[in-house]
Order: structure tokens, then sequence, then C-alpha cells
């Protein structure tokens, strides 16, 4: 098996991670008598039109057949009857799938420094490599003159535990595309003590919602739409988190309404996106991704503090049900320091300031208490 591990190991390295792409009705029939892949839209399309998958999958489906040949002309030899021989031949190309294979896809998508877009191309591979079990089963079926389904022998079930692979590849996947998305994001520089008014989404959300949209096109291309919608989804959430995280970061201490309004237009803007991106399977309106920002931007910027404490344990009255008490008060914390220390312009008199520095510093005293009974 040590042979055979090396020999897949080798095709895997050697892959361009790029769709196979024919020009001549030649080179499109080459292809499916090779591999089982029937697909009437790309059969009436023209030319040049791309298979789905890359050149390993070809390679592999070959290798595979070539090793259940072998297996095949060693049990002749074994002075089997036809049952065993069939038996014996499905066991071997099992084992050799669950053990050999899988473990070589596995060892490869987790060491290699594979792009997002070769990545969705490995998950796509193993999709279509995963669907020609039948194919493969029926190969044996003819070789050996046996039938699985006569319940007397094994069947072939070796490609359906590809799981570990697919999972490994969408892992794999979404640690790099949320990283590039955190990278884009810890650049932010912004000025939550601005006074001018916002006149649109700042540029590093532009950035990211621009490779967000751009990776989308790769994980649409993915056959398993339940990993589409867990990727999309993920995304999205990673991105409401790490605004939030940039909102009530502590080592930005200040903050005004103006800035508060200028990030209400950057949460806008992700919700637009969240609209347009259209994520199959995914409804907008049950989609709660950025609902909780929404709120909590809509609470200051309503400064409605004192209705929220008074309506947050009645779910019926409450206007900012994911809203928690512990963000207000962090938020609120750096409204009042930066009022407190002249870093934000009040047209209010002396005594009216001091008595809104004690009006916040009340509303934060009852928001603390409402976080600790949570």
């Amino acid at each position: 098996m040590k042979t055979w591990g090396e020999t897949f190991s080798a095709i895997f390295e050697s892959d361009d991670f790029t769709p196979l792409t024919v020009c001549t009705e030649e080179q499109y029939q080459g292809i499916v008598e090779i591999f089982p892949y029937n697909d009437i839209t790309l059969s009436m399309a023209r030319f040049p039109k791309s298979f789905p998958f890359s050149s390993f999958v070809l390679q592999i489906y070959q290798q595979v057949k070539v090793f259940i040949d072998m297996c095949k002309s060693y049990t002749d030899r074994l002075n089997l009857s036809q049952t065993e021989i069939g038996e014996r031949v499905r066991k071997t190309v099992n084992l050799m799938l669950t053990k050999t294979m899988s473990s070589c896809l596995t060892k490869f998508i987790k060491n290699r420094r594979l792009s997002e877009q070769q990545l969705a191309q490995v998950i796509i591979n193993v999709t279509h490599l995963s669907e020609c079990e039948l194919d493969l089963e029926k190969y044996i079926s003819n070789l050996t003159r046996t039938d699985s389904e006569d319940g007397q022998i094994s069947r072939l079930y070796g490609l359906s535990t590809f799981k570990d692979a697919l999972q490994e590849g969408e892992e794999s996947f979404q640690m790099k595309f949320l990283s590039q998305v955190s990278l884009i994001l810890d650049g932010a520089n912004y000025d939550w003590l601005s006074k001018a008014a916002p006149t649109g989404p700042s540029p590093y959300l532009l950035d990211t919602l621009e490779y967000i949209r751009a990776r989308y096109d790769a994980i649409f291309t993915l056959p398993n739409k339940d990993m589409v919608q867990r990727l999309c989804v993920n995304c999205l959430r990673h991105l409401a988190q790490a605004m939030e995280k940039l909102l009530l970061d502590p080592s930005s201490p200040f903050v005004s309404m103006e800035g508060i309004r200028r990030f209400s237009v950057d949460v806008a803007k992700c919700e637009e996106f969240l609209t347009t991106c259209k994520v199959p399977g995914l409804k907008v309106e049950s989609a709660p991704m950025f609902i909780g920002l929404r709120q909590l931007v809509d609470l200051f910027m309503n400064q409605e503090w004192a209705n929220y404490i008074t309506e947050f344990k009645n779910p019926t009255l409450n206007k900012y049900p994911y809203v928690k008490p512990r963000s207000v008060a962090e938020l609120l914390t750096k409204l009042k320091e930066a009022d407190r220390q002249k870093k934000i312009k009040l047209s209010l008199s002396a005594a009216a300031k001091k008595d809104r520095q004690k009006y916040l510093e009340l509303i934060l005293k009852r928001l603390r208490g409402l976080d600790e009974t949570q």
C-alpha cells in the first residue's frame, strides 16, 4: 500500500487545480470515456467548455481501476470461488480507499499551503470522485462476475468515506478565508471622534466586502450546497463579530455620536451586502448576523438607554433583544469619557454637562446590574 500512497500523493502534488477545459468534441469524448461524468448542459455547451473538476480526478480514477485489475489478477491465483474473489477484491479496494488514499488526501490538504481557490477545487474534485462509487462497483462486478446486491458479499464503499478529507478541506478553506478577512479589518483606521458627517462606507469595509464577494464566486461553485451555506454564513458572522470587536475595542477609549453614525453607515453596507450576495438556501429575513450590530447602533443613535434597561426583561416590549448589557455599558463608557475629557463638544452649559455625566453614570450602574443577572 505504501507504493500506492506515493502514487496518489504524487498525483495530488502535480495537479494544477484548474478545471479541465476542452476545445474539440474529440477531447470532450476522451474525458467522458475515462471518467463517468454526464451533464447535459455541458454536453450541449459550445467549445471551449470546462468540466468542474481538474485532472487529478481522471488520474485517480484510472489508478483505482488499475488497482482493481491487480487485485483481481492476484486473487485469480488463490484458488478461490467466484464469490470469494468478488469479496476479496472489494475488501482490498475498500481498505486502500479508506486507509491509503483518504489518508494521503487529508495530509495533502492539511500540509500543503493551498489558496482558497485551490482548496475549493480540491473539494469539488473529491466530491466528484465520491460520486463515482457505483460506477466502480459495476466495474468490479463485471470483472469478477459477482454482484454485491445479492447480499452474500460486501459492497464497495471506500469512496464515500472521504468525509474526513472533505471536512479538512472545508475547515482549511474557512480558516484561510476568515484569517484574511480579519487581516483586512485589522488595518482599519477608524476616527471615532470625527466631526464630519459620513459620506459613505469606510474604505476598509469596502475592501473587505470586495474580498468576500470574490471568494464567494469560488464558494458558489462547490457542489455541496449545505457546505456553501455554512461557509458563507460563517464568514458573515465572523465579519459581524469583528466589526463589533472594532466598535468596542478598549484600545480606543473614546467615541462620539458622530463616530457611531459613521459606523452605522458601515453596518448598513453590510446589511445591503447580505441581501445582494444571495447565499443559496439562506433567508435574509431570518439571518441574524448583523441584527445585533444594527440594534446596538440604533440604541445609541436613539439614546434609549433608560428604555432598554426598563424593557430588558420583557421580551414583548424589548426593542433591542439582540443587544447585551455589557456591550451597551462598554460603548456608553467610551461616549461618557469622551464627553468628560472634552474630546467632543456639546452645546450645553456647565451645569447641564454635569447633569449629563451623572445621568450616564446612573445608566452605567444599572447596566452593570443587568449584566450581573445574566
